[in-house]
């Protein structure tokens, strides 16, 4: 089993692809943040999936508000606008 832990007091941003290759069943990704999770759907995703692609493991968002969406157009996505 493996687990990865990302932690702050302040704000997650997801712009980027987040892969977790190889995961095991048993295997956790877990983000967490004081004030939000935010994923762009424009440019941003988090995966985790085992040697054949499929997906795997657990993921844990905590977090005061998540939010997974794509910006509002026109704008440039940063935290705290959402």
């Amino acid at each position: 089993m493996s687990t990865v832990n990302v932690s702050t007091d302040s704000d997650i941003l997801v712009q980027g692809a987040v892969e977790f290759i190889n995961a095991a069943a048993t295997d956790e990704l877990n983000l967490s943040a004081g004030q939000s999770i935010q994923v762009v759907t424009d440019t941003g995703s988090i995966s985790m999936t085992d040697s054949g692609g499929d997906l795997s493991g657990s993921l844990g968002l905590t977090a005061h508000d998540v939010w997974v969406c794509l910006p509002p157009a026109g704008l440039t996505p940063f935290v705290g606008y959402m």
